[in-house]
């Protein structure tokens, strides 16, 4: 097999956009495979084979280059942006509670309440929009603003 090697127009150890295909679990906790938006430095500004290395953190990712989207800013490299309505971790929930009837097949190995309520309530990754209120709140509270 020959290898084909071709320029790019990145510079090595620059901050790239780039996708990756990986597991990320969808509202219900089910895991699905999509591509995911990454941001890292680029391993080399040779791609070998149609692909290049690129680095985010401590891990290595081989990328298409078709893959690469752009530059990116330095202050993004190690970011992963699943896509919308999708999670990169499973639902998880609290586990033992007396009265709460659990049964088996939680994606991440624990066990799913029965009842919706139960799992409304016993949710361990808050929505978007729990969080998004909290930090409301936290600012309110620095700006001064009266917590109604």
């Amino acid at each position: 097999m020959f290898l084909k090697s071709e320029q790019l127009n990145y510079k090595y150890g620059e901050a790239v956009k780039f996708q990756i295909w990986n597991q990320v679990y969808n509202k219900k906790g089910l895991p699905n495979y999509r591509f995911i938006e990454c941001h890292g430095y680029l391993a080399s500004s040779v791609a070998m084979n149609g692909a290049v290395w690129c680095v985010m953190g401590e891990k290595r990712y081989r990328v298409k280059t078709e893959n690469l989207l752009s530059k990116t800013d330095r202050s993004l490299v190690g970011t992963m942006n699943p896509p919308a309505g999708f999670t990169l971790k499973p639902v998880q929930y609290i586990q033992h509670i007396p009265g709460v009837e659990y049964y088996g097949g939680g994606t991440g190995g624990g066990k799913i309440p029965v009842s919706q309520e139960d799992r409304d309530r016993y949710r361990l990754n808050p929505s978007n929009t729990e969080l998004d209120e909290a930090i409301q709140k936290q600012k309110d509270l620095i700006n001064g603003k009266a917590i109604g």
